[in-house]
């Protein structure tokens, strides 16, 4: 999988998506952080520039279309949920 950030672009085995922008930062901070858990309040933080707000899904809307993406790319990662921790960019092949 190869993300081109600039143009919001992911690719899988040659199969090309475009991303919007939120999404596009969000999985890039993944990728960077691969197999580690990223908390909320750094997601929060990193990508939207204030803190941790318990009260919204805003994290949860990106995750789900990212994941929509992954699976429609049939990439080899998956984005994982740790409740109480954070989320997770994971090798799906074990």
């Amino acid at each position: 999988m190869s993300l081109n950030v600039p143009e919001h672009e992911i690719a899988c085995d040659g199969v090309r998506c475009a991303l919007k922008a939120t999404p596009c930062r969000l999985l890039q901070l993944l990728l960077e952080n691969a197999e580690q858990i990223v908390s909320r309040r750094t997601i929060y933080k990193t990508i939207w520039g204030y803190d941790f707000d318990p009260g919204t899904k805003i994290i949860e809307v990106q995750v789900h279309y990212l994941r929509g993406v992954l699976a429609g790319l049939k990439s080899a990662f998956e984005i994982r949920t740790h409740r109480g921790k954070g989320i997770s960019l994971q090798s799906s092949v074990r």
